[in-house]
């Protein structure tokens, strides 16, 4: 915790996460009058992963180095000033040297954030080494630059004064420099860099005649990775959109009844990349998908004599909410499978409002829900839906409220699939699946969850509406061909189709829809549009 003001709530705390990922999450407690002591671990607990030493630069403790390995208890300070840094305080021109630590082996990282307000060409010294045996810093151009031990790397984009940047260098094992700015990396080189003799680490020793701040001076004895040294940019450019620190809720079950609450964290914006209003979501748990991805372990979802916190064994007191357990929002859900001594299970939750990083709530351990919660059949499935087929059995039951029930013909199996079980049609051509209902206006989706050990000799009908093999207003299908190419056919008075510009891939599970309407007619492949067509009409 470097800096905590009650009055106003401003805190700057650095917390270490044992595995960092998009879309995870950690927890907040606060409000405990029984906690009088700092609860965070002894000195230097939260900076564990090579760090060889980390300076917030405080205004109280210039000197401090937060990882507890005193690097700086005995360095000299000549001049070092206070700043306003990128996160709270910063070091301003000045330097100092440190006796009690010396960093000279490799590998290494070097870096901080920087801020000039006027700017020189030779300011190489951000931070350095006595020598200077290595540094990072300014070079000709007012670009960024690292050295090490008598060879140096410089990048291409002149910097702008009053601007804050991030700027960083890697050594590895062979001595190979990179050069970081903002995240990204400006420059490599393959150098067999060696080893200096034991330095000394100082702070803005050669800024030349620039006017500096810099912060968050870390230097690690491991090269750090691209992706690492992206993620660090990222959490302290823009905290605010890095993490959202949720409201604070009691964690007890209030009046609700419910004993136990998890918090559903969507995934992030390459995951969701727009928007969406009452979109139906699938959330699964304790299960491993057709692809081989698994989804969440939570032992909480099992029977209280399985170990976790459901009473129900039809799942019943598993509600999804919008807001927190203790007083619950119910929202729309259909609840294909669950079993309550594995808590496996597979839910369709309809979300009002999705987005990158929103939230929702599983509420669980109630014994006063008998019945289920969910809404009525269909709820979970707006009125846009015309038939939803999870394909759980041979009876084909359709999920919507449009009861369009399909009718197996031939025999298909029922088989592991990508999500739970599906059917398999691989024995006889003739076997099918057929809905009695037909769809066939425009605009259309049809889209489907499909596996193939090989191309379909002649050709492939895998999902659609076909009563006339394209000469009829009710013919909208997805088509595999021999060749394993994809195809949307589409007829209105003549044959209109969409071909994938990408073969299928075999032995694995892939999605794909196909789609018609005012934009045209187009085909998708796991997410990804592979072929259109400028038809617009069903």
């Amino acid at each position: 915790m470097v800096t905590y003001t009650g009055s106003t709530g401003a805190m700057e705390a650095w917390v270490e996460v044992p595995s960092l990922a998009a879309g995870g999450t950690f927890y907040v407690c606060a409000g405990n009058s029984a906690i009088t002591t700092f609860q965070g671990g002894a000195t230097g607990a939260a900076w564990t992963n090579n760090y060889f030493s980390v300076n917030h630069f405080s205004a109280s403790n210039k000197l401090l180095d937060s990882t507890g390995n005193n690097t700086f208890g005995g360095g000299s300070n000549e001049g070092l000033n206070s700043g306003s840094g990128q996160i709270n305080g910063g070091a301003a021109n000045g330097w100092w040297v440190v006796s009690s630590g010396q960093l000279n082996s490799l590998p290494v990282t070097v870096e901080c954030w920087m801020y000039g307000s006027t700017l020189n060409s030779s300011d190489y010294g951000l931070i350095s080494a006595p020598g200077p045996q290595w540094y990072l810093g300014l070079s000709t151009g007012n670009v960024t630059t690292a050295g090490w031990n008598g060879k140096y790397i410089s990048g291409s984009t002149a910097l702008s004064a009053s601007t804050w940047y991030h700027t960083a260098f890697t050594v590895d094992g062979s001595g190979n420099l990179n050069l970081y700015l903002n995240g990204v990396s400006v420059a490599t080189t393959v150098t067999g860099a060696t080893s200096p003799g034991a330095n000394y680490v100082q702070f803005l020793r050669n800024a030349g005649s620039g006017s500096y701040v810099i912060d968050e001076a870390k230097v690690s004895t491991v090269p750090r990775s691209a992706t690492w040294l992206l993620t660090e940019y990222n959490n302290q450019r823009a905290p605010a959109s890095f993490l959202a620190l949720g409201p604070f809720t009691p964690v007890t079950a209030a009046s609700s009844g419910y004993a136990e609450q998890s918090v559903i964290t969507l995934g992030n914006s390459s995951q969701i990349p727009a928007s969406q209003t009452n979109f139906t979501v699938l959330v699964c748990a304790n299960m491993t998908l057709g692809n081989g991805n698994a989804c969440a372990t939570a032992t909480g979802l099992k029977v209280t004599g399985s170990g976790g916190y459901v009473t129900s064994s039809s799942g019943y007191d598993i509600v999804f909410s919008s807001t927190a357990c203790t007083n619950p929002t119910l929202m729309s859900w259909e609840m294909v499978t669950y079993t309550g001594s594995t808590g496996a299970m597979e839910a369709w939750v309809k979300v009002p409002s999705l987005a990158a990083g929103g939230v929702f709530y599983a509420c669980v351990g109630n014994s006063a829900v008998t019945t289920f919660q969910g809404g009525a059949a269909g709820a979970a499935w707006t009125s846009s839906y015309a038939t939803v087929w999870h394909l759980q059995a041979l009876s084909a039951s359709d999920s919507t409220t449009n009861a369009n029930t399909g009718t197996a013909t031939n025999s298909p199996t029922v088989a592991a699939a990508q999500i739970d079980n599906g059917l398999d049609f691989t024995a006889s051509s003739s076997q099918y699946v057929f809905g009695a209902n037909t769809v066939n206006s425009s605009p259309q989706t049809l889209s489907v969850w499909v596996y193939l050990s090989a191309y379909p000799a002649a050709g492939a009908l895998v999902a659609g509406l076909a009563q006339g093999n394209r000469s009829n207003t009710s013919d909208h299908f997805l088509w595999i061909s021999s060749s394993g190419y994809v195809s949307y056919y589409v007829y209105n008075g003549a044959q209109y189709n969409a071909t994938s510009s990408t073969l299928l891939p075999i032995n694995q599970w892939n999605h794909i829809v196909g789609a018609v309407g005012a934009g045209g007619q187009f085909i998708y492949q796991n997410g990804v549009q592979v072929g259109t067509n400028a038809n617009t009409a069903g």
